[in-house]
Parts: C-alpha cells; structure tokens; sequence
C-alpha cells in the first residue's frame, strides 16, 4: 500500500530488518533492571514473566483485537487496521519511555563488583608438562617424567 514502487519496498524492508534486535535489547535491560533492584539467582522468573506476556499478547489479545478491527473497519475505513497499529506502536513506546533505570551509586557499585566476584569465582589451571603414557591395555597408566 506505502511501497509505490521497489526503492521504498526496500528502505520499509531495510527499516523493518533493524528492529530485529528490540527484543533481545528489552530483555537484557528487563534482566539489569532486575537485577539492581534485588532479584538475584531467579532470572528464569523474570523471563518467565516476558513469555507470558508476550505469548498472551501476540497469540491471544493481539489477533482477536486486529481481527476485530479488520472485521468492523474492512467496510467502511480499510486503512484502520495500520491506524491500530501507529496507536499501539505510539502506547507501546510511551509506555517504554515510562521505565527508568535506577542509578548505582558508589556504595552500589562496589556491592556489584563483590558480588559478580562471589558469584563467578576466579579459577586457575596448573598446566604440567607430565604426560600420561599408556603401555598396554592390560596395564594401568604410568607418568613419564622425562620432559621432551
């Protein structure tokens, strides 16, 4: 309807292909927001919660609302259906703009900084130049001293 001819096919194409990292970007904000305000070892929960969300608004709300609309709209004012969609595209970010991250201050940002310790240990690895050397099948394994 928009796409006249194949250059604005391509930039609505092109536009439409650069939104394809919202949802990852969502979720991985929804998971710092999380976890700054105190929701630590359970993010299943919280993406529990966005599946839900989203299972119930693309799969149950979403096609009942757009098929309403379609089916009450075809008649009189076809464009309706893209009218609905700019509507909640305007709501969805709006609310979006809604959410704010809270700040870390120092002592906060300290706290972090132990806490990402304590929960990823450093480990170390010992490498020996002691290989394992196998004779036969029935022996047990012995350790060659010798370095090459």
């Amino acid at each position: 309807m928009f796409a006249s001819n194949g250059l604005l096919f391509a930039c609505g194409t092109i536009l439409q292909a650069l939104g394809v990292g919202y949802s990852p970007a969502v979720q991985a904000f929804a998971l710092e927001v999380y976890n700054r305000r105190g929701g630590k070892g359970e993010p299943g929960k919280l993406f529990g919660a966005i599946s839900v969300m989203q299972a119930l608004g693309a799969q149950i709300l979403g096609p009942a609302l757009y098929g309403f609309v379609y089916y009450k709209t075809v008649a009189i004012f076809p464009g309706a259906i893209f009218l609905l969609s700019a509507v909640l595209m305007m709501v969805a970010l709006g609310l979006l703009a809604l959410v704010r991250s809270p700040t870390m201050d120092e002592e906060d940002t300290e706290g972090a900084r132990l806490n990402d310790e304590t929960r990823a240990p450093e480990t170390q690895i010992l490498i020996t130049n002691e290989a394992l050397v196998h004779i036969d099948d029935d022996e047990e394994p012995r350790r060659d001293d010798h370095t090459t």
